[in-house]
């Protein structure tokens, strides 16, 4: 397993099932990889992406009441 090519293609963003299915090994080896590069400062996570606003509280200003 390599390693280092497997915490690059997180790195870009890659999902767990796709580095998985990518490296031919389980997804628990890969979380588990990950966890542990993680713990020795070799891997950052990923930044999360802000959270979603729901449109549908919002009123509509285009539709006038009937």
């Amino acid at each position: 397993m390599d390693r280092e090519a497997i915490l690059r293609d997180r790195a870009q963003g890659m999902s767990l099932r796709d580095l998985a299915r990518k490296h031919q090994v389980n997804k628990a080896s890969i979380c588990k990889l990950l966890d542990e590069a993680s713990k020795r400062g070799c891997h950052k996570p990923l930044p999360q992406p802000p959270p979603q606003t729901d449109d549908s509280t919002y009123p509509d200003s285009t539709v006038s009441p009937v």
